[in-house]
């Protein structure tokens, strides 16, 4: 009451004598009529603004809180699908004729002959009639998928069984396959070489480390190019099969070449060599795996030098109907 009846009174006459500073004065007088009657307020109604200024406050906390929670579920969801994405498996990677974006036009990367399948073919020197050397102790192996060994499916929906063994020979130099189908390889080269043509297996059976090896090679040359690490996954696997998808690795695949032709690309299939393959392999019990027009079963882009061993039987009925592995066991009933 003091500053009321006494200060503001002599601060009304200090105006009157100094009508420059009017303004200042009537501004505090009413600062403090402002304050006071607040606190005024305040005290006639103490326990009514303790509640509502209570409510505020956990409102607040509660409010910053839940922003916080949701924050730290964004991150975790983003580092969730970034880790999703970086092991992508096989099936993100399908090969689809309809999608041509997921081609990322192809032909710019295919040329195989620069860095093929093996990634070195190895100096052929090729002799006449190259012969088959069957495995050097000619034991017979005893595998362990009696009935079905010729006709097991591996591609990208298909691993390789973790029980599956099979005995190993040799084909020419370092280069292997399963034993049991050396014989019959043997015969289809010299039939060859009867009609003119000298064939020459490039690659044959590799293990999970030497695919792990040639498939993060192919991986690493795309995003050398630009593209992220999921685009180079996708388009790395048509070109080189995912470890451990591979028909390579059970020994039964082979990449056939001849003498006159290196290149692990489509012309081979425009080779003297390749149209004979295509027109006789089946006699021999060997299929073109990988035929054109049917990527999109497949998965992998045409290949006409890669040949995949299925028994006689089976190789004529899967080359005469047109069709493929994966068509062919599903036909027949062991998909």
């Amino acid at each position: 009451m003091y500053i009321k009846n006494v200060i503001i009174p002599k601060l009304q006459n200090w105006a009157k004598s100094h009508p420059k500073m009017k303004f200042i004065v009537i501004a505090l007088i009413t600062v403090y009529l402002a304050i006071y009657h607040f606190f005024l307020e305040l005290m006639k109604n103490k326990w009514k603004y303790t509640v509502v200024v209570a409510a505020l406050l956990v409102f607040l906390i509660s409010s910053s809180f839940s922003a916080i929670m949701q924050a730290d579920d964004k991150r975790l969801g983003t580092n969730q699908e970034t880790e999703e994405i970086l092991t992508a498996d096989s099936q993100t990677a399908q090969f689809s004729i309809e999608g041509q974006e997921q081609v990322y036009q192809l032909e710019e990367y295919q040329s195989v002959s620069e860095d093929s399948i093996d990634d070195a073919i190895e100096e052929t020197n090729t002799l006449p009639g190259e012969t088959v050397i069957i495995n050097e102790n000619g034991k017979e192996s005893t595998p362990e998928f009696e009935d079905d060994w010729k006709l097991i499916l591996v591609n990208k929906q298909n691993m390789v069984p973790r029980d599956y063994k099979f005995e190993l020979g040799t084909v020419r130099g370092s280069i292997q396959a399963d034993v049991r189908i050396l014989g019959e390889l043997n015969e289809m080269f010299a039939a060859a070489q009867k009609d003119g043509i000298m064939l020459s297996v490039c690659s044959g059976s590799r293990d999970y480390g030497r695919q792990t090896v040639l498939f993060d090679k192919k991986i690493k040359k795309y995003m050398a190019r630009g593209m992220s690490y999921f685009d180079a996954y996708s388009i790395a696997s048509q070109a080189v099969t995912i470890p451990g998808k591979s028909e390579h690795q059970i020994g039964l695949a082979l990449d056939i070449i001849s003498n006159e032709y290196h290149d692990l690309n489509e012309g081979f299939a425009e080779t003297d060599a390749g149209k004979w393959l295509k027109e006789h392999s089946a006699e021999y019990g060997f299929i073109l795996r990988y035929p054109k027009g049917k990527e999109n079963i497949t998965g992998i882009e045409f290949e006409p030098w890669h040949f995949r061993y299925v028994g006689v039987d089976a190789a004529k009925e899967i080359t005469q109907q047109g069709i493929t592995l994966e068509e062919y066991v599903e036909q027949i009933g062991m998909k």
